[in-house]
């Protein structure tokens, strides 16, 4: 039988990792640096908390889960896990990117990456033709965001997707936003999400977190070398917090979106606004790509009547 996300969101897809005899419904928090090897030549599972802890495995199989990817790591910080993306790269490779994306995305790609050789293109990825018009040779990452963070602009993933694969050239989208409960870019074709744990999938305003999640067994391989070389891992603690917050995603998402919605009627019938950015008003642009993934969308219809 197939769960619903409200379960995924609670429990994941299968049955948790047996790392605790207790019986404890919370999934412990392991706070430690290093495990202890039964015998000699013989593991765990675990070594070092920078390779892997259980309380971070736990939560990534929940996101992983929640995204329908292969795997999912938990980094220290929305940045973080883009940055470790970015690393992926080669002085020389070039990225087009959404134009509108968070502002510490622009300026990691404007400031650390275009340092260390790597060529951006920022382009209003809502229309494919710019996108077309700026693919290159050494195009290796198209970097969306949709919706973007703070205007709204929302792109065709799926069409992307097509004609980034025809340049083998990867896709990597933020649904920060959306969150996986009302947007899943690997089912549209996309090889890598990511995600700002700080904001909706935590949703406590109490820790820092990124995720980068993907169907791609190299792009995994890469993510998994570049995290313990680097270390930017989320912490035990902190990936309890995420776990925490993440049973109660789902609700929070529908009652966000019904606040959203009432925010957004309110704002239309005032004189002193003039522009209100939302992808489901009938006046935008944006209304017919949001329609194509309208099915994402769970129990409330996201588009004002």
């Amino acid at each position: 039988m197939t769960k619903s996300m409200a379960t995924i969101c609670i429990h994941g897809k299968k049955e948790r990792k047996n790392v605790d005899n207790t019986g404890a419904v919370s999934f412990p928090i392991f706070q430690s640096a290093t495990f202890v090897h039964p015998e000699f030549g013989k593991s765990t599972g675990f070594d070092y908390s920078r390779l892997q802890n259980p309380t971070r495995e736990e939560l990534e199989r929940i996101v992983a889960d929640l995204e329908n990817g292969i795997d999912a790591l938990a980094f220290s910080s929305g940045m973080s896990a883009i940055h470790a993306l970015i690393d992926t790269l080669s002085p020389g490779d070039h990225i087009i990117a959404t134009d509108d994306l968070y502002g510490g995305s622009t300026r990691l790609l404007m400031n650390i990456a275009n340092k260390n050789g790597i060529k951006i293109t920022f382009v209003a990825t809502d229309k494919i033709e710019n996108i077309k018009k700026e693919l290159r040779e050494n195009t290796k990452l198209i970097f969306l965001e949709t919706p973007t963070n703070p205007m709204m602009q929302v792109t065709d993933i799926k069409s992307v997707v097509e004609l980034a694969h025809k340049h083998n050239c990867i896709v990597a989208v933020d649904n920060t936003f959306l969150t996986p409960y009302f947007q899943r870019p690997l089912d549209l074709g996309a090889d890598v999400v990511i995600h700002s744990g700080t904001k909706y999938l935590a949703g406590h305003n109490d820790t820092l977190a990124g995720f980068l999640v993907t169907n791609c067994k190299k792009c995994s391989e890469k993510f998994r070398y570049i995290i313990k070389t680097t270390g930017a891992c989320l912490a035990p603690f902190d990936s309890w917090l995420v776990l925490r917050g993440i049973k109660t995603l789902h609700i929070r998402m529908e009652q966000h979106q019904k606040n959203a919605v009432e925010i957004v009627k309110w704002l239309n019938n005032q004189k002193a606004i003039t522009n209100v950015y939302y992808p489901g008003l009938e006046n935008n642009s944006a209304l017919e790509i949001s329609k194509k993934t309208k099915f994402r969308f769970r129990s409330y219809d996201f588009f004002p009547r």
